[in-house]
Protein backbone atom coordinates (compact mmCIF):
# COMPACT_ATOMS: atom_id res chain seq x y z
CA UNK A 1 0.00 0.00 0.00
CA UNK A 2 1.29 3.53 -0.84
CA UNK A 3 1.37 6.13 1.26
CA UNK A 4 -1.08 8.14 -0.53
CA UNK A 5 -3.78 5.16 -0.52
CA UNK A 6 -3.09 4.79 3.35
CA UNK A 7 -3.76 8.42 3.58
CA UNK A 8 -7.12 7.93 1.63
CA UNK A 9 -8.26 5.11 3.18
CA UNK A 10 -7.16 7.06 6.39
CA UNK A 11 -9.45 9.67 6.15
CA UNK A 12 -11.81 7.87 4.71
CA UNK A 13 -12.05 6.28 8.19
CA UNK A 14 -11.97 9.07 9.52
CA UNK A 15 -15.31 10.34 7.91
CA UNK A 16 -17.10 7.15 8.74
CA UNK A 17 -16.34 7.86 12.59
CA UNK A 18 -17.19 11.39 12.26
CA UNK A 19 -20.54 9.77 10.88
CA UNK A 20 -21.28 7.45 13.54
CA UNK A 21 -20.51 9.66 16.35
CA UNK A 22 -23.57 12.13 15.18
CA UNK A 23 -26.04 8.35 15.36
CA UNK A 24 -24.30 7.17 18.38
CA UNK A 25 -21.28 7.57 20.59
CA UNK A 26 -20.92 4.06 21.52
CA UNK A 27 -20.96 2.67 17.99
CA UNK A 28 -18.37 5.43 17.22
CA UNK A 29 -15.74 4.01 19.73
CA UNK A 30 -16.52 0.50 17.99
CA UNK A 31 -15.83 1.84 14.82
CA UNK A 32 -12.79 3.62 16.35
CA UNK A 33 -11.60 0.85 17.25
CA UNK A 34 -12.08 -1.56 13.98
CA UNK A 35 -10.65 1.26 12.34
CA UNK A 36 -7.23 1.52 13.99
CA UNK A 37 -7.21 -2.43 14.24
CA UNK A 38 -7.10 -2.36 9.87
CA UNK A 39 -5.24 0.62 9.88
CA UNK A 40 -2.49 -0.89 12.20
CA UNK A 41 -2.43 -4.19 9.94
CA UNK A 42 -1.84 -1.89 7.15
CA UNK A 43 1.00 -0.52 8.79
CA UNK A 44 2.58 -3.83 9.88
CA UNK A 45 2.94 -5.06 6.42
CA UNK A 46 5.08 -2.32 6.17
CA UNK A 47 7.16 -3.55 9.13
CA UNK A 48 8.81 -6.24 7.69
CA UNK A 49 10.43 -4.66 5.28
CA UNK A 50 12.13 -2.45 7.77
CA UNK A 51 13.07 -5.15 9.96
CA UNK A 52 14.89 -6.80 7.32
CA UNK A 53 16.87 -3.26 6.62
CA UNK A 54 17.48 -3.29 10.34
CA UNK A 55 18.88 -6.62 10.16
CA UNK A 56 21.13 -6.05 7.30
CA UNK A 57 22.62 -3.15 9.42
CA UNK A 58 23.57 -5.47 12.38
CA UNK A 59 24.73 -8.10 10.10
CA UNK A 60 27.40 -5.62 8.87
CA UNK A 61 28.44 -4.95 12.47
CA UNK A 62 30.06 -7.27 15.26
CA UNK A 63 26.75 -5.85 17.25
CA UNK A 64 25.70 -9.51 19.16
CA UNK A 65 22.01 -10.45 17.31
CA UNK A 66 20.85 -10.75 20.58
CA UNK A 67 20.83 -6.69 20.95
CA UNK A 68 18.85 -6.88 17.05
CA UNK A 69 16.24 -8.96 18.84
CA UNK A 70 16.01 -6.53 21.85
CA UNK A 71 15.48 -3.33 19.68
CA UNK A 72 12.68 -5.21 17.57
CA UNK A 73 10.93 -5.70 20.79
CA UNK A 74 11.51 -2.16 22.35
CA UNK A 75 10.14 -0.65 19.08
CA UNK A 76 7.19 -3.37 18.78
CA UNK A 77 6.26 -2.54 22.84
CA UNK A 78 6.67 0.97 22.02
CA UNK A 79 4.09 0.94 19.23
CA UNK A 80 1.97 -1.38 20.87
CA UNK A 81 1.79 0.90 23.41
CA UNK A 82 0.70 4.15 21.76
CA UNK A 83 -1.60 2.33 19.76
CA UNK A 84 -3.47 1.08 22.95
CA UNK A 85 -3.35 4.36 24.93
CA UNK A 86 -4.61 6.41 21.58
CA UNK A 87 -7.45 4.06 21.43
CA UNK A 88 -8.02 4.41 25.09
CA UNK A 89 -7.82 8.27 24.89
CA UNK A 90 -9.95 8.13 21.55
CA UNK A 91 -12.27 6.56 23.70
CA UNK A 92 -12.77 9.14 26.45
CA UNK A 93 -10.28 7.85 28.76
CA UNK A 94 -7.55 10.03 28.65
CA UNK A 95 -6.40 9.13 32.23
CA UNK A 96 -6.45 5.21 31.57
CA UNK A 97 -4.35 6.20 28.13
CA UNK A 98 -2.03 7.93 30.24
CA UNK A 99 -1.36 4.94 32.34
CA UNK A 100 -0.72 2.98 29.26
CA UNK A 101 1.83 5.05 28.14
CA UNK A 102 3.54 5.49 31.47
CA UNK A 103 3.20 1.31 31.62
CA UNK A 104 5.05 1.27 28.22
CA UNK A 105 7.92 3.71 28.93
CA UNK A 106 8.77 1.95 32.14
CA UNK A 107 8.61 -1.31 29.95
CA UNK A 108 11.03 -0.29 27.33
CA UNK A 109 13.40 1.37 30.12
CA UNK A 110 13.41 -2.60 31.73
CA UNK A 111 14.19 -3.96 28.17
CA UNK A 112 16.61 -1.90 27.28
CA UNK A 113 18.72 -1.83 30.31
CA UNK A 114 20.83 -5.22 29.06
CA UNK A 115 21.57 -3.03 26.02
CA UNK A 116 22.75 -0.34 27.86
CA UNK A 117 25.11 -3.08 29.97
CA UNK A 118 26.33 -4.29 26.32
CA UNK A 119 27.17 -0.86 25.31
CA UNK A 120 28.66 0.30 28.42
CA UNK A 121 31.01 -3.48 27.96
CA UNK A 122 31.51 -2.56 24.45
CA UNK A 123 32.83 1.08 25.21
CA UNK A 124 35.03 -0.39 27.80
CA UNK A 125 36.56 -2.68 25.32
CA UNK A 126 37.56 0.21 23.24
CA UNK A 127 39.01 2.05 25.96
Amino acid sequence: MTLFQFIALATAMSLLVLVMKSFSKEYAVYTLIAVSIVLLLAIVDLTFGVVEEIKSVFAMTEIPTGLFTSCIKVIGLAYLTEFSASITTDAGEKSIGDKVRLFGKMSIFLMTLPMLKEFIKMITVLL
